[in-house]
């Protein structure tokens, strides 16, 4: 063993990365000479990667390990928070039942990393953890990645990102909220709010994912475009998003909204309008590379506007375009004579290469899909073009069949006959079983 000592540190390193923490203490407390050595391996594996709740008491054994001389802080990279009432610091790794860290450890305190369990566990409940925290995180100069888990709420999500912004740090490169859904009239900020995030704790932030709920999201965008001027990676998955949008409205991205750096665009469930999307899209149009709008709804007309954002992305241009997913499929407006089709593109090669085929599906009876891959590029690259000669010619003239519209016409039926009859129609289950009969010859049955 003694010659672990005069391998280089490179060696080491490696030998003790194949060891379990409880082997890693063992080894250490050999001597002071391998306590030495090793101290700064162990609090790597240990402390790397952190999963606390957010119970008073465990937030003050956080500020214990890492608010002292020679703390944990500069280690811990990556922290996922809980509400769970019985959530250990690290329960994948359980350092207060590891009998190496209760008496023997020089330079880590010996702390009990969790708050009791089953029903012995005091209630986790939210409070105002800011100013703690706040001197928490001014220890953490390596923080990059911090998450929720499904446990957490609005409130935990404010606070941290308040105490963030206050503490300046500005290491932190990923930030994500919690997987339920967020109601973004709980996530109001005011402008004084939003004006304090400037420059302050999210220079080096690169990737952002919310899972928000509500149809009110100028505000939302407004402290993204704030804490987002280096940011690379966007993903918003919204819910409950207006079936319409009223004439004239001008969508809800702030006017100085100027992402330059975006490559990685996901949105789902969003009522859009063309200037909101080109708004996004423009300021990026050199390094964007992923593209996915799901379940996106755009205002009428759709055919004429989704042609006039596919147009603006060959026109503009944006040469790194790889991956471009666009469900475009479904009842979003009323309209029950076509049904546009599902757009996937996927490719190691930018999309404007003659190689790169795009893949369109559209719906075909009841169970079945047509699908067909064309080169996207070349058929937005033929002038002139309307957008009706490009749907057409985009799906092979399916989009208006009666195949590919069945799924929208029921749907209209069941509408128009509500609104006339209530729940209380004898002829609406006629109506749709003779659109189910109908079948259009030169449809084919593709099964995907």
């Amino acid at each position: 063993m003694a010659t672990l000592l005069l391998l280089p540190p490179e060696i080491t390193d490696q030998i003790l990365a194949l060891l379990t923490p409880h082997a890693s203490c063992a080894l250490r407390l050999l001597s002071r000479s391998y306590n030495a050595r090793f101290l700064g391996p162990l609090r790597s594996t240990i402390f790397t990667q952190l999963r606390i709740n957010t119970h008073p008491s465990t937030i003050s054994h956080l500020s214990a390990i890492v608010c002292v001389e020679n703390g944990a802080g500069p280690w811990i990279q990556h922290i996922t928070f809980s509400s769970r009432s019985f959530s250990k610091l690290n329960p994948k790794r359980p350092i207060s039942s590891n009998p190496w860290l209760t008496g023997y450890e020089e330079h880590i305190p010996a702390y009990n990393f969790h708050d009791g369990e089953g029903v012995n566990a005091p209630p986790s409940i939210s409070i105002n953890i800011n100013e703690e925290f706040v001197n928490i995180l001014r220890h953490l100069p390596n923080l990059r990645f911090v998450e929720f888990d499904s446990t957490c709420g609005v409130a935990h999500w404010k606070e941290l990102i308040a105490s963030i912004s206050k503490c300046g740090i500005s290491a932190i490169e990923h930030l994500r909220s919690p997987p339920a859904k967020m109601y973004l009239s709980d996530l109001y900020l005011s402008q004084s709010e939003i004006d304090g995030y400037n420059n302050s704790g999210f220079e080096k932030l690169k990737t952002l994912e919310l899972h928000t709920a509500g149809t009110d999201m100028k505000n939302l965008w407004c402290w993204i475009s704030t804490v987002g001027s280096n940011l690379e990676d966007l993903t918003i998955r919204n819910s409950s998003s207006p079936a319409s949008m009223a004439p004239g409205s001008p969508g809800f991205l702030p006017t100085t909204f100027n992402l330059r750096h975006l490559k990685r665009i996901h949105l789902s469930d969003f009522l859009l309008t063309v200037a909101d999307i080109l708004t996004l899209l423009l300021p990026s149009s050199q390094s964007l590379q992923n593209l996915h709008l799901v379940k996106c709804k755009i205002k009428q007309p759709q055919p004429e506007n989704w042609f006039t954002v596919l147009k603006t992305l060959k026109d503009h241009p944006f040469p790194s375009i790889k991956s471009l997913h666009l469900t475009l499929s479904g009842y979003h407006d009323g309209i029950s004579s076509y049904d546009l089709p599902d757009l996937k593109l996927d490719s190691s090669s930018p999309w404007s290469s003659p190689s790169t085929k795009c893949e369109v599906k559209l719906r075909s009876g009841e169970w079945n899909y047509y699908v067909v891959r064309k080169n996207l590029y070349e058929e937005l690259n033929r002038s002139p073009l309307t957008a009706e000669e490009f749907w057409d010619s985009l799906t092979n003239g399916r989009w208006v069949s009666k195949r590919a519209t069945r799924y929208k016409r029921i749907i209209k039926a069941r509408e128009d006959s509500r609104a006339e009859y209530g729940y209380g129609d004898p002829g609406l289950r006629g109506r749709i079983r003779a659109i189910n009969g109908e079948v259009d010859s030169e449809c084919e049955d593709v099964r995907y």
